[in-house]
């Protein structure tokens, strides 16, 4: 039988290691002073680390859950847990759950129903005696499947495909949108470095690096563009084949990312790498992103396994 919750009127909570909880008011901000909970982000991570602390807040038809995998008490995993189970119980109206958890580095994921969540931290609570593995997962996915992927990744593949690879083909509306969302880059003669030449304000890498990033990038090289060298490295690997194969190349790609002043993050994203010939008969590398927690490979086998893992 699972057992009751007792929850204080509020918006906003925090449970402690006992598995009680306490609304994030006026005396949870007397005890801890410097940790503002109500603006507490995935950045501040120590404070979970070191205090244990489960994080839960509701709004509308969102519940949001942060904490620590490897620090929270069993006791408050155990209330955060059957509080979920309520919201299991026939009658009970609709929500979506937000998981943001710490497994090696913040990972964010998103749930339709509170069943599938309860899932996903069982799943956790049972690897919290674990390392997490500061890998790069790469999955190479055949172009086959690719209307299985997100919409503005096939939407790109689809523009490629029907311009036959020239960027001068394109209308000014399709070429807008793919821009948008992507970062293009030069080659050298040799087709072996990179200069970026474009980069989109929607682009994942904006989202991850900064509103100003497309601007800062412009005539960077992409094994520069992020603060982490062993990110850049792998995933700069592939861009000289495919140049010189004219083939596209798609991947999921799960990847342990170390920004400047952050805690770390789990990247998961597909990503359509589209070599194109200008107008001027020259090559173009397009990278079209796209966050995504759907990939070919599980996010616990990712950061769990050591080798990069590649699939047909």
């Amino acid at each position: 039988m699972t057992r009751a919750v007792r929850i204080p009127e509020a918006e906003v909570w925090w449970i402690d290691e006992t598995g009680t909880w306490h609304a994030a008011d006026a005396t949870y901000a007397d005890r801890f002073p410097d940790c503002t909970f109500q603006n507490l982000t995935q950045f501040q991570g120590p404070w979970f680390k070191e205090l244990g602390m489960i994080k839960v807040a509701k709004l509308g038809g969102m519940i949001d859950i942060q904490w620590d995998v490897r620090h929270a008490s069993p006791e408050a995993v155990r209330s955060m847990f059957n509080y979920l189970l309520t919201f299991e119980a026939p009658g009970s109206r609709g929500f979506h759950v937000g998981l943001k958890y710490f497994f090696g580095a913040w990972n964010s994921e998103m749930f339709p129903t509170p069943g599938e969540a309860l899932d996903r931290i069982a799943e956790l609570s049972a690897c919290e005696g674990l390392e997490a593995d500061e890998s790069i997962t790469i999955a190479n996915v055949s172009l086959d499947n690719i209307g299985d992927n997100d919409i503005e990744i096939h939407y790109a593949y689809m523009v490629w495909q029907e311009s036959k690879g020239c960027i001068g083909n394109v209308g000014s509306d399709d070429l807008d949108r793919l821009k948008r969302r992507s970062f293009s880059m030069r080659p050298d003669v040799h087709g072996e470095k990179f200069v970026i030449v474009d980069a989109g304000e929607d682009s994942l890498s904006a989202a991850l690096l900064g509103a100003d990033w497309p601007e800062v990038a412009l005539g960077m090289t992409p094994q520069n563009c992020f603060s982490d060298e062993d990110y850049e490295c792998e995933m700069c690997q592939d861009y000289p084949t495919v140049i010189k194969s004219g083939v596209p190349r798609l991947d999921h790609v799960r990847a342990f990312i170390h920004l400047t002043g952050d805690d770390p993050i789990w990247l998961n994203y597909e990503r359509l790498l589209l070599p194109w010939t200008t107008a001027a008969g020259g090559p173009l590398l397009m990278c079209c992103s796209e966050a995504s927690q759907h990939l070919e490979v599980e996010f616990l086998d990712a950061v769990v396994a050591q080798d990069t893992i590649s699939v047909p």
